[in-house]
């Protein structure tokens, strides 16, 4: 890399000095980290982390809109002023798509039920009790809010 800005700096005499040298080294650094930081949060690769991955951005994304922008994306409306409950549908909308639940081997719908089923079972996320979803908002859906371990 410092050869390279060396030429760009002196096609006829590059010379590769302290600057060159230490603009190199940042910039091959700073390119490690990067890659470094999308495989610890789970934004290349596969399997369950990836799948996880994904489900916490969707609903990262889910607390950051508003009532208007939840409507539109087909979360129930007795839900889309509760700023802490995710609807099913609405993690199902946003992850269907995704290759991490479209290649799973058991089918997307199946790849989504065991992640977010791991990610109860591990604190992540917690699934309201029907019984609790029917008699405070009036449906009958799956309703999740963020775990201790978010």
């Amino acid at each position: 890399m410092s050869a390279l800005l060396a030429v760009g700096n002196n096609p006829h005499q590059p010379i590769i000095g302290q600057v060159e040298a230490a603009w190199a080294v940042d910039f091959v650094t700073s390119d490690i980290e990067r890659v470094l930081k999308r495989f610890s949060t789970g934004e290349v690769g596969q399997g369950d982390q990836k799948k996880e991955s994904d489900v916490r951005k969707a609903i990262d994304d889910y607390f950051t809109m508003d009532v208007g922008k939840r409507l539109s994306h087909k979360a129930p409306k007795a839900v889309v002023a509760h700023p802490h409950v995710i609807p099913f549908a609405y993690i199902r909308s946003r992850t269907r798509g995704l290759s991490s639940f479209k290649q799973d081997r058991l089918g997307a719908g199946r790849a989504l039920q065991d992640i977010l089923g791991d990610m109860v079972a591990g604190g992540v996320l917690q699934e309201l009790p029907a019984a609790q979803v029917r008699s405070t908002f009036g449906i009958n859906t799956q309703l999740f809010t963020v775990g201790e371990g978010w």
